[in-house]
């Protein structure tokens, strides 16, 4: 758990350093952690704790199901990439 915090902090933090995030995932506290990002993972986590707790018998479910909707957009979203970019090197764009 500890380790899966800290790891998805300095992920956060390299996509913010690569401008795929918010700038605000960049800072570090004197001691090098990613306070921001780690506190963020953090955040996630207790959103899944309140959510077991609020729906036990169906916390699972809607966890799952929010797994795989955002798996289907991100093939969907590459799908359609892939036929937009064929149709522009089909006209040598």
């Amino acid at each position: 758990c500890n380790s899966g915090m800290y790891s998805t902090g300095r992920m956060l933090r390299d996509l913010a350093l690569n401008g795929q995030g918010p700038r605000a995932f960049t800072k570090l506290t004197k001691n090098g952690l990613p306070l921001t990002g780690t506190t963020f993972s953090a955040a996630l986590m207790l959103v899944g704790v309140w959510i077991n707790y609020q729906w036990p018998g169906e916390a699972f479910n809607y966890v799952v199901s929010f797994a795989t909707i955002s798996g289907m957009w991100a093939w969907i979203m590459i799908l359609f990439s892939q036929i937009r970019y064929r149709r522009l090197a089909d006209r040598g764009v």
